[in-house]
């Protein structure tokens, strides 16, 4: 991910090059990231959705009611790929100051995996850590495109979760740009 490539770059001096090129700093990542991404979800996310969408199809639903919630998954995943990315790019600027975020990769990777659902559903929480999870932009990573795309969720909470994922990941932009502006100071290239 992207906090990993600017901590490897800190840590060999290669993020000279990337802060020479008359490109926005984020978006040169973003780019690089999306065309493995994209690689990825041709080749496993699309045929493993393209099965879903046939499982569902076969077992009874309608064909514009599936294809309507697989619109809104995509929506969904887009957004919650944009949080992580802004979310790792908030963090990778630590390397700037701290030089190396292997251990603080590793960290949190875990706490990301804990409480966006994807080690244990929110829905097996208590009701009140359950709620204070699902307003956190961690929930919207993962357990928000699952509940879209199984169809847990109505009309009325696809609404309230799409605005919740444009909320945090308006957020998470807005954080990464202060972060960036104050992280600048702390530049020192090492390695050569």
């Amino acid at each position: 991910d992207s906090s990993f490539m600017i901590g490897e770059e800190v840590k060999d001096g290669s993020i000279i090059m990337r802060l020479l090129r008359p490109v926005h700093f984020a978006a040169s990542y973003l780019f690089t990231e999306l065309g493995s991404k994209w690689l990825i979800f041709i080749s496993v996310g699309l045929p493993f959705l393209s099965v879903i969408v046939l499982i569902k199809i076969l077992s009874g639903q309608g064909i514009l009611e599936v294809l309507g919630l697989t619109v809104l998954y995509l929506f969904s995943l887009t957004l919650a790929y944009l949080i992580n990315f802004f979310f790792n790019i908030c963090f990778g600027f630590s390397a700037f100051v701290f030089k190396n975020l292997w251990g603080s990769n590793l960290l949190k990777t875990s706490i990301v995996a804990f409480m966006s659902g994807s080690l244990i559903p929110l829905a097996f929480f208590p009701k009140v850590i359950s709620d204070i999870l699902s307003f956190l932009p961690f929930s919207s990573l993962i357990y928000t495109p699952v509940m879209i795309i199984v169809g847990k969720y109505d009309a009325s909470q696809i609404l309230q979760a799409l605005l919740l994922q444009l909320f945090w990941l308006i957020v998470m932009v807005g954080l990464s740009q202060l972060i960036w502006k104050r992280v600048q100071s702390f530049i020192t290239i090492q390695g050569g």
